[in-house]
């Protein structure tokens, strides 16, 4: 089988959704034929289109010559030439003004295609979190993409609130199968000896970044004993450490690497994560496969796999979310800390890419036999 992923961002810049095109095409290599086709828009972080490319993976970066979408000519006809070539055509996330393209181009050539939701459907502010300069022009763009995304032959979702989502307007042929890790790279271990609280992800208005000092200061009102640590980069994050400066408890890690993050989300007590919007909220369940329960907002995602009291809260707001720290800090000081810690770990392994990439690999098949089950 000939498959063709195609993203927004560079794959190398290593974020959530950068990192399941690197997993699904690793994983689809055997007995396949993989190409990736993205844009080179993202700060380049990571090093996956090398790995990949050495086990045979075509990565190929389209260029833009003027955001928000003007792209290279002779790099579109390449799109449209591998897609020509595939047996099937998987889009995370289209570049920018290319979805009437691909949609057309596919159904003109009789291309089957599956439409990954890995993303919110509605942006209130562009990728950095700062609020969009023409926003009828971005309401304009929503609309035509969520007419031209009727043309795909499958839609797959990771969460039941954007399958419903779908399913209420009107598509057909709507899946549901989670995000995963690779359960190798995440272990519970020792926690650190003061009970400490995890921050961790870009630093912008979507992530709920602002949330966070109030967070903080309604835990230091109620007790001194909690270290935070606060991870990642973005546009929020001068704005943030001149909020918290000089708060007592906090410590500020930047951009962390791989290992450092696998350190931090095993060792941590709790990760809190304000977000606002989520297609799945893949450092949640990195987290609990590390036996760190979650503490976040009933969004997309984490209200499916974060369960009260059991492997963590939801919270409506940020007192909430302190409150909740401190009583999980009060059960760590009980002894009663270690049973959430369990479940947080099995709920991470029901999200194994073992356990769910197969599913996927099901999907690809049914659509390419052209399966009357999805319909």
């Amino acid at each position: 089988m000939n498959i063709l992923f195609i993203s927004k961002n560079s794959i190398d810049a290593g974020f959530g959704t950068e990192t399941l095109v690197f997993r699904y095409s690793d994983y689809f290599l055997k007995g396949n034929h993989v190409s990736i086709i993205t844009t080179n828009l993202g700060k380049k972080n990571v090093t996956f289109s090398g790995e990949l490319a050495s086990k045979g993976v075509d990565v190929f970066e389209i260029r833009v010559i003027r955001r928000p979408f003007i792209y290279h000519p002779a790099d579109v006809v390449v799109l449209l030439r591998r897609m020509m070539k595939a047996d099937i055509i998987y889009v995370f996330e289209p570049p920018p003004g290319l979805s009437p393209l691909i949609a057309l181009s596919a159904i003109m050539t009789k291309r089957k295609t599956v439409r990954g939701r890995h993303n919110p459907f509605r942006y209130e502010s562009d990728i950095d979190g700062r609020a969009p300069r023409h926003l009828g022009m971005v309401r304009l763009y929503e609309s035509l993409n969520l007419f031209f995304d009727r043309l795909f032959t499958v839609h797959h979702v990771q969460n039941s609130i954007h399958r419903d989502f779908l399913i209420k307007n009107g598509f057909r042929r709507v899946v549901e199968i989670p995000a995963c890790i690779d359960l190798s790279g995440y272990r519970p271990s020792e926690k650190f000896d003061r009970f400490t609280v995890l921050f961790l992800g870009r630093m912008n208005y979507h992530k709920g970044t602002d949330r966070i000092p109030k967070i903080v200061q309604t835990i230091n009102e109620e007790t001194d004993k909690i270290r935070i640590l606060i991870a990642g980069s973005g546009i929020f994050e001068e704005i943030i450490r001149r909020e918290l400066a000089g708060t007592k408890n906090v410590e500020f890690l930047g951009l962390v690497d791989e290992k450092t993050k696998l350190e931090m989300l095993s060792r941590c007590h709790v990760l809190v994560s304000p977000t606002r919007v989520e297609a799945f909220m893949l450092t949640g369940i990195e987290a609990m496969a590390s036996g760190t329960p979650v503490i976040s907002f009933p969004v997309p995602g984490p209200s499916d796999y974060i369960k009260d009291g059991v492997n963590g809260f939801l919270c409506d707001d940020e007192r909430c979310c302190a409150l909740k720290t401190i009583e999980l800090f009060n059960a760590w000081q009980t002894g009663n800390y270690s049973r959430m810690s369990s479940e947080s770990r099995k709920t991470g392994e029901r999200y194994s890419c073992d356990n769910i990439l197969p599913m996927l690999k099901e999907l690809f098949q049914s659509v390419v036999n052209c399966d009357s089950k999805l319909e």
